[in-house]
């Protein structure tokens, strides 16, 4: 189920384990997050670098953008996944300043946005009515941390 305010919408679409190969389309509008709990991931991206993640991390997307995880065919990593929706979609300023994705480890994120890994981690694969308004918060993160 969506959670909506006026100006954005982010539904929850994944939470929990993903082996091998997984390949995202680029959505037809918004945005996606990625939080990855534990694993090891290489996200790959057309005409740009891979990247590779190991630690708890907020991977996140401002716009549509086509990629493929590849973990580990047997371990999996496990993450949880939301499609986000912006105020005025692909006309959003702050969407369409930030870079195509986001890659921020989460024990970097407590003394910016006052939300650590631990609690992010706990709130987000916690199953429960509020878990897609948690996501949304998550997602608001990246808008709040220094990207350069």
């Amino acid at each position: 189920m969506p959670y909506c305010t006026t100006s954005r919408c982010a539904h929850l679409f994944h939470s929990g384990n993903l082996c091998g190969v997984t390949r995202f389309a680029a959505p037809d509008s918004g945005g996606q997050l990625h939080l990855v709990q534990r694993g090891e991931l290489e996200v790959q991206h057309p005409d740009q670098a891979a990247l590779h993640i190991g630690e708890p991390s907020l991977l996140f997307y401002p716009r549509p953008l086509a990629r493929r995880f590849v973990s580990d065919t047997q371990a999996g990593a496990t993450l949880a996944c939301a499609q986000l929706q912006f105020d005025r979609g692909a006309n959003n300023p702050l969407a369409g300043v930030m870079p195509d994705v986001v890659c921020v480890p989460l024990k970097l994120t407590a003394d910016v946005v006052g939300y650590g890994s631990e609690a992010a981690l706990a709130h987000a694969f916690k199953a429960d009515c509020g878990q897609t308004p948690r996501a949304w918060r998550l997602a608001q993160q990246p808008a709040s941390l220094p990207l350069g």
